[in-house]
């Protein structure tokens, strides 16, 4: 299974066309392993997509997260 990567907007820093500095960038798709290597964030994500099964709870499930992501950043 894949997906593309989230694309942005480059604008120009002087104000000008925002489309102008588009033609330096470029998207590259890549394992998850050499992405974090190349961001030196090895073992680190900015997005996560959870798949809920049928029934379950959210407000419970987020509850439970934000206190197992607080608890893993203190």
């Amino acid at each position: 299974m894949g997906q593309s990567p989230e694309y942005f907007i480059v604008t120009a820093s002087l104000g000008g066309a925002p489309f102008l500095s588009q033609k330096n960038y470029a998207v590259l798709f890549a394992a998850l392993h050499t992405a974090q290597a190349l961001a030196g964030a090895p073992g680190r994500v900015n997005d996560v997509v959870l798949t809920l099964r049928p029934g379950a709870s959210q407000p419970l499930l987020r509850a439970e997260l934000e206190q197992a992501l607080a608890t893993a950043a203190a």
